[in-house]
């Protein structure tokens, strides 16, 4: 996997244009397949494979597939519709996965077609290969990482949670039985 300072090493090889890197013609003009191989390398290393730039990329590319449109929209206002509680983050996040998912197949499915219709896996070159599935099993792992992430800090949240009351409160609480908790102390929650 290319690391976001590759990327950044990539990037930086486009702006040196006519500086004698590989790929520039004998003016030192950098050649449209240097700067595209530069470029793609770039954008699928560190860009294309971060779950969040597709998740914002999907909200502005054109579709040709009128239904995924709107199922698209529809996640996109399911999740704006949902609050911003801490306990629906989850979810939110579950919708976002599934949408960046189905982008994800459409893409496979418009790349297959380019792929079947102009023959590109015989013409060679950078086309000749699909790169949309290297690119999901990128996303798929930044997917169950975040998902570990947010189970774990809602645990590490909810065993953070601290109670205040007062003496009064809490001698309320240790005389009734209900609010106690397992261990037999008091449970704060109700109070």
């Amino acid at each position: 996997m290319i690391t976001p300072a590759a990327a950044q090493v990539a990037f930086h090889r486009i702006g040196r244009a006519g500086s004698g890197i590989a790929g520039t013609d004998s003016t030192g003009a950098t050649s449209s397949t240097a700067v595209t191989a530069l470029v793609r390398d770039a954008a699928k290393a560190y860009l294309v494979s971060s779950f969040s730039y597709l998740d914002l990329v999907l909200q502005d590319t054109p579709l040709n597939d009128l239904t995924l449109e709107r199922t698209l929209r529809r996640q996109v206002e399911e999740v704006d519709n949902l609050s911003d509680r801490e306990d629906q983050k989850l979810a939110r996040m579950q919708v976002r996965f599934d949408r960046v998912r189905t982008f994800l197949d459409y893409l496979q499915a418009e790349e297959q077609g380019e792929q079947n219709s102009f023959d590109l896996p015989k013409s060679g070159g950078i086309w000749s290969e699909p790169i949309i599935p290297g690119i999901r099993e990128q996303i798929e792992d930044g997917i169950a990482w975040i998902e570990k992430r947010l189970r774990e800090n809602r645990e590490r949240i909810a065993e953070d949670i601290k109670f205040n009351y007062d003496e009064e409160d809490a001698e309320v609480v240790s005389d009734r039985e209900d609010l106690r908790n397992d261990n037999g102390s008091p449970s704060p929650r109700d109070v």
